[in-house]
């Protein structure tokens, strides 16, 4: 997801932009492979390795992060401990998902990631993430 972000020329948008995919794609991966998902990320997020030379999803989340800061879309003093939050939102999510009770397709489902990665974004104190409808 984060490879398919359309290039932007505002480094700040762009940024954000693969923060979101971030999260997209973790909920999304939670709900077509529950199994998978429960084997892989349950475990505390600083215990999940990176898988050859790819970088594993708490990697990207925290790269996506020093991305935004690097282009002014994060505030440098609110990104300690952003990982942790961020992570926690989509984890919440995707749990209460693949687990119930919130729906795992369609545009309840779509609005729902989307207004979360929102809802986390402006947490964190970056701007608005751009919806991408």
């Amino acid at each position: 997801p984060v490879a398919a972000v359309p290039r932007h020329h505002n480094p700040a948008r762009a940024a954000l932009g693969r923060l979101a995919a971030t999260g997209r794609g973790y909920v999304r991966f939670a709900v077509r492979e529950p199994g998978l998902f429960r084997v892989a990320f349950t475990p505390c997020p600083n215990v999940v390795p990176a898988v050859g030379d790819h970088l594993g999803p708490y990697e990207l989340l925290c790269a996506a992060l020093d991305d935004c800061v690097a282009a002014g879309a994060l505030p440098p003093e609110r990104r300690q401990g952003a990982d942790r939050l961020a992570w926690i939102g989509v984890h919440g999510l995707a749990m209460l998902t693949i687990d119930g009770p919130l729906p795992s397709g369609g545009a309840q489902f779509d609005d729902l990631v989307e207004r979360t990665l929102d809802f986390i974004a402006d947490g964190l104190g970056c701007r608005r993430i751009a919806r991408r409808r």
